[in-house]
């Protein structure tokens, strides 16, 4: 036999190991959906035979009564958050200042990346925060009332000085990295920084970065996946029109699409 009929014969017993667990995984998810729709449709169809408030209204009242903790809790992540990034940054610099030594430039590099953590997590929680503090603002007519529209503009204030603040923040971090690591280039301020920081990174950081970017790709198919089972079973049951679904949707197949077109670039 030769080594091209033996690969052939490995992939087969290779399909066939995997087929039995993955038909019982289908079925069962079988089983569960159709269980599951079965009851939703019961849910259903006892909310409207009783009469009860809809859920879309309910849900709608909700998400009214969402706005001001939004806006309480965004301005709560900027007394807390973005002090904790300018800590770290202080202490990782302090510690670079003192001592260049390897050791020590390890453990400010280790504190420099926390600063960075944190920052990313007060810039992507204020766009959240944000969102969510500026919904149903007309609605609710707060534009209209001098309080609601002194709330309003303390709000969109706040946000852009937490978004400036980050991204300042963000710059000085990138600069002191500079300053540990000579050969990295490129200024955050820069829309092409991205590009020349990877072009500066060396073999050793490429590999890692990719490995990271592949267990973010795949944890965001994962991630997808559960939304859209979450998202289907809801509008099912629910009226919670199609906005969740298409917004889903652009991020699946745009995610998927820039993977397989890089893929096939780096291939060539």
């Amino acid at each position: 036999m030769s080594s091209e009929e033996t690969k052939v014969e490995e992939i087969k017993k290779e399909d066939k190991k995997a087929m039995k667990p993955f038909i019982i995984m289908m079925v069962v998810s079988l089983i569960a959906g159709m269980i599951i729709g079965g009851i939703v449709s019961a849910i259903k169809f006892n909310m409207e035979s009783s009469g009860e408030e809809s859920f879309a209204l309910a849900w709608l009242q909700l998400q009214k009564g969402m706005v001001l903790p939004a806006q309480i809790l965004l301005a709560v992540f900027t007394v807390t958050v973005f002090p904790i990034c300018v800590y770290y940054y202080k202490k990782g610099k302090k510690l670079w200042s003192a001592d260049k030594s390897e050791d020590n430039v390890e453990i400010a590099e280790n504190e420099i990346e926390k600063s960075l953590f944190f920052s990313n997590i007060f810039l992507y929680g204020n766009y959240v925060l944000y969102s969510v503090a500026a919904y149903m603002i007309y609605e609710q007519n707060m534009l209209y009332d001098g309080a609601g529209r002194a709330i309003s503009l303390a709000t969109t204030l706040l946000f852009l000085f937490d978004i400036v603040a980050s991204v300042v923040m963000q710059g000085k971090i990138v600069n002191i990295v500079k300053e540990i690591n000579p050969e990295k280039q490129g200024s955050i301020y820069d829309k092409k920084f991205q590009e020349k920081w990877l072009e500066s990174c060396d073999e050793a950081q490429r590999i890692q970065i990719g490995q990271c970017s592949y267990k973010a790709f795949t944890f965001l198919n994962k991630i997808c996946t559960v939304l859209w089972i979450l998202l289907t079973i809801a509008g099912m049951m629910f009226e919670i029109g199609l906005v969740g679904h298409f917004v889903l949707g652009i991020i699946w197949i745009s995610t998927f699409l820039v993977y397989q077109i890089e893929a096939i670039k780096v291939g060539k």
